[in-house]
């Protein structure tokens, strides 16, 4: 590269690092917010803009030639790491709709690496904003400027990151007798993200189908999260249990499906998880292990646990009156502790005690309004 050239870059470079700055935060919240619209869980979203030193060693490169900054597609770059390779090509479509791109210098390489050989699978989209964003005032400044956006899997970018701490980039550079353990490794990894993949599709199957089951045969249904949480939205004993409860303590039931701009939205989602969670720990301490043993403990107990509610684990009172909603599901929380007090094996109790730790699981909202 002519050396006139080189400086060129450099000083564009220079006149032009704060605009580049601005603009891939302008991309990386757009990307953002796209990956929210489409319903895609990101384990990250990174921006930067090249560093200097590395720009400088980029265009010294004999085998480059480049006359003008705008000619490098990959000076503003960001990433996005899914949790499942099939995420990546739900966020390409969608990235493909909002940006333009540049398919000259965009690749997917995932298709072009050789089956036989190893290698990270990433998709490199070259993008920019199109007119219809660059029409508006905040974003005339972006007009060509163009940026690298690195799409890949969780576990594709860990293959990535280890092969570069390791310092290798080709096959041939890997000395042979290690070569077909380097290859096995990044078989492996592929084979990890696929079957992840799988398990994801898998439970969500049966997250559709549990309901179904419970309803036809709730013998056959172990207790896990994801049954439980079915009965509980779904049983007209826990609704009857639960409205006893509140009632006897003058608040309402707080159900599930609550507004996520609620103040409180987040508390109920954490606390719903956390509940679940432990309580299908309980119920199994306790020999409650499918959803008929937990229909038929409700039935059999109904009285008792209203009144264990009312005297044990009714909230506390602020200004003359009750400080809290209580969560659905409450009457499972109430019956855990009703059977904990109720057992003579000490052992089964000290495994709940510890199970339970510093946590209150008594089944209210603190703080929620009345």
């Amino acid at each position: 590269m002519a050396a006139e050239h080189k400086q060129t870059i450099l000083s564009q470079y220079d006149e032009k690092y704060d605009v580049y700055a601005e603009f891939v935060v302008k991309v990386e919240s757009l990307v953002a917010e796209i990956l929210e619209k489409a319903g895609v869980r990101a384990h990250s979203i990174t921006s930067r803009v090249k560093d200097r030193e590395s720009l400088r060693k980029k265009v010294a490169r004999p085998d480059k030639d480049y006359a003008e900054l705008s000619d490098i597609t990959d000076v503003a770059g960001v990433r996005i790491i899914t949790y499942f390779e099939d995420d990546v090509d739900k966020v390409a479509r969608d990235l493909e709709t909002v940006f333009v791109v540049d398919r000259d210098n965009s690749i997917d390489r995932r298709k072009t690496l050789d089956p036989d050989r190893f290698g990270y699978l990433s998709l490199h989209h070259v993008a920019s904003f199109g007119s219809n964003r660059t029409a508006l005032l905040e974003y005339r400044k972006f007009i060509g400027m163009k940026v690298e956006i690195q799409t890949r899997s969780i576990l594709q970018h860990a293959w990535a990151e280890m092969e570069h701490d390791l310092g290798y980039k080709s096959q041939e550079s890997i000395p042979r007798e290690v070569r077909r353990r380097f290859s096995r490794l990044a078989g492996l990894l592929e084979i990890a993200d696929q079957e992840f993949r799988r398990l994801r599709d898998d439970l969500e199957q049966y997250r559709e189908d549990v309901s179904q089951q419970i309803a036809s045969d709730p013998q056959e249904v172990e207790i896990n999260k994801d049954s439980l949480s079915a009965f509980i939205a779904e049983s007209t004993t826990v609704a009857r249990i639960d409205a006893a409860i509140a009632s006897s303590y003058g608040v309402n039931v707080e159900y599930w499906d609550v507004d996520e701009t609620w103040e409180f939205a987040d508390l109920v989602t954490s606390m719903r998880t956390d509940t679940i969670e432990k309580n299908v720990q309980f119920l199994e301490t306790f020999g409650v292990r499918t959803i008929q043993d937990l229909e038929t403990e409700l039935s059999e107990r109904e009285t008792q646990i209203v009144a264990f509610a009312w005297e044990h684990t009714k909230p506390p009172r602020e200004a003359g009156r009750l400080k809290g909603n209580v969560l659905q599901g409450v009457s499972v929380s109430n019956l855990v502790n009703l059977l904990a007090g109720q057992t003579r094996n000490v052992e089964e109790v000290g495994r709940f005690l510890r199970r339970k730790g510093l946590i209150d699981y008594r089944g209210f909202i603190i703080g929620a309004s009345v």
